[in-house]
């Protein structure tokens, strides 16, 4: 049997074959174990350097948990294209350490550490604007991995910004007659439709959440015509409609009814979780907008956040999960550069309780919700609500607005 090799995914991107396990080890036990090893092509650095891993701080522990997509192939495996391998990993002299017993260590850590499904769709992770966008997967993930729902929320909201296309795939200006993007099937930022013809952008900018909205009920929702009055949006309300999973996900791949198709940008692994996130929303497993918010057509932007929410509870959670990135009073991290957590969740809760549940496409911020189904998930952001929307302990920015007193969007959270 030839040997197998161990290689970072994001540094083969030529491997044909895709593994995700999860390590979950303190930081210091990893840097202990792989201070003097030389990985081949700088592994060693693409891991601590963050360029292939997601560095997730744990709230109560002082440890780091780590995400590495590696590949595992054998030398004949290598010449099959078609060949996916779950085997334990053996390692050969591609991985040269400098002394034995970190070799031994090594060999005891990765059984121990193997092959577990990421944690990323139910544990919240920290945010950082400064992060870089996980890389975009040659390959789907294997069959074992169940799909990650917080990740399909995140590439309903912006699949460019998440599987790190920005630079590659410039989107057509919806500003001009002219197919002038760059990039994409048709090279110039279009997406096709159903009929392969490209689809020019009329303001969708290809993005899930504009031709449905945020709420997910395209023109019945808060984009419709009664509320914020978005051309785009489109008639299909996502939460009512009765496709099944392979019905939905087949329509994503291929297009129809003003979808583009997004097969072309979108692989097996990214439409499964996307598939994941929406049926688990329209069955009430995760978060769901009628939880959070009411549509009101004489509120601005269409909404009042719902009652219900505990301000103490949410202050207690803020500290816990937001302050780290946000700081304690929201300001810490600018949004759009005029907005604070603060403000931002007072003019457009609509939007934040995505963020909250599904994190911000692109950076390290994750689902910010623990709790298991949509009923405590609702809770928690209804929580947090009732404290943001206190302009005293969660201001704007200097150079920022806010709302009004007597503003309805908060209702009785408003301080």
């Amino acid at each position: 049997m030839a040997p197998s090799s161990l290689a970072l995914a994001a540094e083969r991107p030529r491997r044909r074959v895709h593994l995700e396990p999860t390590f979950e080890v303190p930081v210091l036990f990893l840097e202990a174990l792989f201070q003097g090893a030389h990985f081949i092509q700088g592994a060693h650095q693409s891991v601590f350097g963050g360029a292939t891993c997601r560095d997730v701080p744990e709230h109560d522990h002082g440890a780091h948990r780590f995400h590495w997509r590696v590949t595992a192939v054998s030398a004949q495996q290598a010449r099959r294209p078609d060949t996916t391998r779950s085997a334990p990993f053996v390692l050969t002299s591609r991985v040269n350490f400098s002394t034995s017993y970190r070799a031994a260590a090594l060999s005891l850590l990765l059984p121990w550490t193997a092959c577990s499904p990421q944690a990323s769709s139910s544990s919240p992770q920290s945010p950082s604007d400064a992060s870089p966008a996980p890389a975009p997967l040659s390959a789907p993930a294997s069959a074992a991995s169940a799909p990650d729902d917080a990740r399909g929320g995140r590439l309903y909201d912006n699949w460019r910004a998440e599987k790190g296309l920005e630079k590659s795939f410039t989107v057509d200006s919806s500003k001009t007659p002219e197919l002038d993007g760059a990039g994409g099937p048709n090279g110039n930022g279009s997406l096709n439709d159903a009929k392969s013809d490209a689809q020019a952008n009329t303001g969708h900018d290809y993005r899930l959440k504009n031709l449905f909205g945020w709420d997910l009920r395209g023109k019945d929702g808060v984009y419709g015509d009664d509320y914020q009055k978005k051309a785009f949006v489109l008639s299909v309300n996502l939460l009512t409609d009765t496709r099944s999973p392979a019905e939905l996900r087949e329509w994503f791949e291929k297009g129809g009814d003003g979808v583009p198709a997004f097969g072309s940008v979108l692989d097996a692994r990214d439409l499964d979780d996307l598939v994941a996130f929406v049926v688990k929303t329209r069955t009430k497993e995760l978060v769901t907008p009628e939880a959070v918010f009411t549509l009101d057509k004489a509120a601005p932007k269409g909404f009042v956040l719902n009652g219900g929410g505990d301000a103490t509870r949410g202050q207690q959670v803020f500290a816990q999960r937001c302050s780290k990135c946000h700081g304690d009073d929201g300001r810490k991290l600018a949004i759009d550069e005029v907005e604070s957590v603060g403000s931002i969740s007072r003019t457009a809760g609509y939007e934040i309780w995505f963020k909250i549940a599904h994190g911000q496409p692109g950076t390290r911020m994750g689902r910010q919700l623990s709790e298991a189904g949509g009923a405590a998930q609702a809770q928690t952001v209804l929580d947090l609500f009732a404290a943001l929307c206190d302009r005293t302990r969660y201001p704007a920015i200097p150079t920022g607005k806010d709302v009004p007193n007597g503003d309805p969007r908060c209702g009785s959270y408003l301080r």
